[in-house]
């Protein structure tokens, strides 16, 4: 230990005595600077960054102006000018120099390590060791007067600066009221002591919520520029003599100010939808979850909720907690979870097979619960005799989709996946997740030789097929539009036109019958009958590694679409339990 102790304090002294020949922009009297010498600074100028809006104006994160006083050590010219200064600060407002501390006490005894007391006796260049006499020659090589009222808080500051290695060290931020005004007065005329202003970020608090902190937290990340604007910069330089100083250049800088940036995202719906997936979690429904609605009218999103979140104002002061929460809260699900949709998937193997007419809606095929293919027997949860699709989409019958996908192949299920938005990014204005599509090509890449068994996991929304809860949502609202997708956007005024994706009102129609059909099979207290409208909804319950994640996708009205949906939640059975709660507070809010 002692070793250590004394390579510690060599380290610190050689550092000290390296920065000797600069002390006397820090005490002022040094030999090493006469006339002629200049000193050049550069001072960033904040810029006021923009604010984020939800769709009716209601401000999500803003900027507040901020304050803090700041010191100039190397532009100290006269010890006289420097204590007038901090002592006029003091008497405005001692408290803020309680941080600033001494290895000796006020009364000339050591509180530090003898360490401590070896780094000020070489940072003042004198030969007294003994802690009172350290302490006079403190307030010597400063040039204070001891009988100074706050004397010794005034040693505290100057040796703070001396030691700080930094071309500005901060004295208050925020400052007190009656310490900013006395700053802003000194500043005028004192170059080394700077009253400056900053913008900093602040959130909305709802009941104690930020509204879609992850959503706000990639906004910053990808329209940085836009958002933050660019700082300025305030340049100046002076020529420092002995016992003076002199303005002799300066040019500054402006900032460019940020943007603002409005959103699609109704906050009341997405202040809802954080509560609903937070109360999932706490009453045990699932461990971690999101949920996503958009228009089917205009594509915009209004809500996009992943649980378990976080509050975006103590990201830095809590960031290494977070990252290492086993809960993954720094995790945006809706743009990258990459899921099995499970038997939500059923919606677009039944699509493909109509469009295709592989079947039609007087095709019967039949369930007796087990499917034997080759060597292998895939199964059913129930033995259901014969199934139409709509009848298949309602008792989400396996084995009627097992046949479809047989009946279509490998290259025409994933062509139609595709068509759905599956396996690539949803241009929303963020960045998100692929996901995956199950072909030969794709399952190869993962290790994994093709099999006729992985086409009909896929067909049903297993297998190594991975979606977004943003994907489904899109799927869902392209089922809603009978084809049509209205591209999704995040932000307002990057609409973009309606595009055809499927052009056949039939298959849709069977589609939506079996959706009803499936929301009109929930029963008790989650049943959707006490809307005022009927839902077409379809669930998913897909395997996971060890157990079960839970899926919906749907939209209402479902003769007039207005909404789409995707929830997923993880280690769960029962997502189909938030459809009603949603689409209650969707119609309180329309």
């Amino acid at each position: 230990m002692k070793d250590t102790r004394s390579r510690t304090l060599a380290f610190v002294l050689s550092a000290v005595m390296a920065a000797l020949p600069f002390v006397g922009l820090y005490i002022a009297a040094s030999a090493e600077y006469d006339e002629g010498n200049i000193i050049s600074l550069s001072v960033p100028l904040s810029a006021k960054a923009g604010a984020v809006y939800d769709k009716n104006g209601r401000a999500l994160s803003f900027v507040q102006q901020k304050h803090r006083i700041s010191l100039v050590p190397m532009l100290f010219y006269s010890n006289e000018a420097v204590n007038s200064a901090l002592l006029k600060l003091l008497q405005a407002d001692p408290s803020f120099a309680e941080r600033f501390t001494l290895p000796i006490n006020e009364k000339g005894q050591a509180v530090g390590d003898d360490e401590e007391l070896e780094i000020l006796r070489s940072a003042l260049g004198v030969s007294e060791s003994e802690p009172q006499k350290l302490l006079s020659a403190l307030y010597r090589v400063f040039g204070i007067d001891k009988s100074e009222e706050n004397a010794y808080t005034l040693a505290c500051i100057r040796y703070r600066a001396l030691m700080s290695g930094e071309d500005m060290l901060v004295l208050s931020d925020p400052p007190s009221e009656e310490l900013l005004e006395q700053a802003e007065i000194l500043a005028q005329t004192e170059p080394f002591l700077r009253a400056d202003s900053y913008y900093q970020r602040e959130f909305t608090l709802t009941d104690g919520q930020v509204t879609a902190p992850h959503i706000l937290k990639a906004l910053e990340d990808e329209y940085s520029q836009r958002l933050s604007g660019t700082a300025g910069l305030d340049k100046k330089s002076y020529r420092l003599y002995q016992g003076g100083i002199a303005p002799r250049e300066s040019s500054d800088l402006s900032p460019t100010d940020g943007e603002d940036i409005t959103l699609t995202i109704d906050a009341d719906l997405q202040l809802y939808t954080q509560s609903l997936l937070k109360d999932a979690i706490d009453s045990g429904k699932c461990t971690a979850g999101a949920i996503c609605a958009v228009s089917c009218k205009s594509g915009e999103v209004l809500s996009i909720a992943s649980a378990p979140d976080y509050d975006p104002a103590r990201l830095t002061s809590d960031y290494e907690k977070l990252s290492k929460d086993e809960r993954a809260p720094l995790f945006d699900r809706a743009l990258w979870g990459a899921y099995r949709p499970g038997s939500a998937m059923k919606t677009i193997t039944a699509l493909a097979a109509l469009d295709t007419k592989a079947i039609d809606s007087d095709t019967y095929l039949w369930c007796g619960k087990w499917y034997p293919l080759g060597d292998t027997v895939f199964s059913c949860l129930y033995y259901h005799g014969y199934e139409s699709v709509q009848t298949a989409l309602r008792d989400s019958c396996n084995v009627f989709f097992y046949k479809c996908s047989q009946l279509l192949g490998e290259e025409k299920l994933s062509e139609y996946q595709s068509f759905m938005g599956l396996g690539k990014s949803v241009n929303i204005g963020l960045e998100n997740a692929k996901g995956r599509v199950v072909t030969p090509e794709s399952v190869s890449e993962l290790g994994i030789v093709w099999s006729e068994g992985l086409l009909l996991q896929s067909a049903i929304g297993q297998s190594e097929t991975a979606v977004t809860p943003l994907q489904m949502a899109q799927w869902a609202q392209i089922l809603a539009n009978e084809g049509s997708l209205k591209p999704l956007s995040i932000i307002k005024g990057k609409a973009a036109k309606s595009e055809r994706i499927i052009k056949n009102d039939h298959a849709f129609e069977q589609i939506r019958e079996g959706m009803i059909m499936a929301a009109d099979n929930i029963y008790g207290e989650s049943s959707l009958y006490s809307l005022p409208h009927k839902a077409a909804i379809k669930t998913g319950t897909p395997e996971t590694g060890s157990g079960y994640n839970s899926t919906v996708i749907g939209y209402y009205p479902a003769d007039k679409p207005e909404i789409a949906f995707a929830i997923v939640l993880e280690n769960s059975e029962s997502a189909y339990t938030l459809v009603r709660p949603l689409l209650t507070e969707w119609e309180k809010e329309r």
